[in-house]
């Protein structure tokens, strides 16, 4: 299991990670993993506190 891999399995439904790890929302923004996207989606490793 790769780094994504883990990544993508303990995020929320529709959101994915790419290649080299950024994060993508639902909206399909790339998007900081402390940030979020124009269309208020929020990183769900902020939310959770991870960061």
């Amino acid at each position: 299991m790769n780094h994504e891999e883990t990544l993508r399995d303990l995020l929320p439904a529709g959101w994915d990670v790419t290649a080299l790890g950024d994060l993508v929302c639902p909206c399909g923004d790339l998007i900081e993993p402390d940030g979020g996207c124009p269309e208020g989606c929020v990183s769900p490793l902020r939310e959770a506190g991870w960061i």
